[in-house]
């Protein structure tokens, strides 16, 4: 990775067990894993590992109840995996039991705007009001006695461009 591409952010969020996906990096016993699959009740493991199966066996023994109460999800064992081949494990969990899982964070478009950060700590007070006028100052006024960095001054230009923008829609 070189010193110019950002680095990857990564939340961790509490989702019900239900919503767990392929890929996800799920909590489990104290331990960060990767998941591979999950299966519910109405899922078909043995589509994937045969009837015959020691996983199919062990997912349809616990999910395949007559009301949807179970997850199963199949994941990374690193303490017994080689480069050569992945081994997993399985895990049950309660559809409804809250997991703790880390995601990469994906920003939406509206996040890469200049001001995202200064926009994401708005709170009751009028910070935006302040920065409003502030570049409507810095745009009726300038820098007489030219006392602001180029950064600055491109700054105050990118809030008065963005708050004209607010206006035009």
């Amino acid at each position: 990775m070189s010193s110019t591409e950002p680095r990857s952010t990564w939340s961790i969020d509490t989702i019900r067990a239900a919503d767990l996906v392929d890929n996800d990096d799920v909590l489990i016993n104290g331990r960060w894993r990767e998941v591979l699959d999950t299966w519910q009740d109405t899922d078909d493991p043995a589509a994937q590992f045969g009837d015959d199966h020691e996983t199919t066996k062990a997912i349809e023994a616990k999910t395949a109840w007559c009301s949807p109460c179970w997850i199963a999800v199949r994941y990374v064992d690193e303490d017994n995996s080689t480069p050569n081949e992945i081994e997993s494990r399985l895990h049950f969990f309660r559809l409804r039991d809250l997991v703790q899982v880390q995601r990469e964070h994906k920003p939406d478009p509206a996040e890469d705007d200049p001001l995202a950060d200064v926009l994401a700590l708005m709170s009751p007070l009028d910070v935006r009001g302040a920065l409003r006028a502030g570049a409507e100052l810095h745009a009726t006024v300038g820098d007489p006695h030219d006392e602001l960095s180029s950064s600055q001054r491109a700054n105050l230009d990118a809030l008065a461009e963005h708050f004209t923008h607010l206006d035009d829609q």
